[in-house]
């Protein structure tokens, strides 16, 4: 569990944060692109950190947009 901004974030609460902003973000154009710069725009790099960490090892729980823009986050944050 992660501490921020005065309150417990745990990784089920982030997973519920990122498939609300899928469902949300227009369905046209590079919908992970758009993913990843909502999280990349709003989310604390510790956050981002720990969502990554989980969706890197179960990845099938998750639909191709998600993997795409956490993919997309891991590789800029790397370069």
């Amino acid at each position: 569990m992660m501490f921020w901004q005065g309150f417990d974030v745990d990784v089920n609460v982030l997973i519920m944060m990122i498939q609300q902003i899928e469902k949300n973000v227009p369905n046209h154009g590079d919908v992970a692109e758009k993913i990843a710069g909502h999280i990349e725009s709003f989310w604390a790099p510790a956050m981002r950190t720990q969502l990554y960490n989980y969706v890197s090892t179960h990845r099938s729980e998750f639909g191709f947009e998600i993997q795409q823009a956490i993919d997309l986050l891991h590789a800029k944050a790397k370069a």
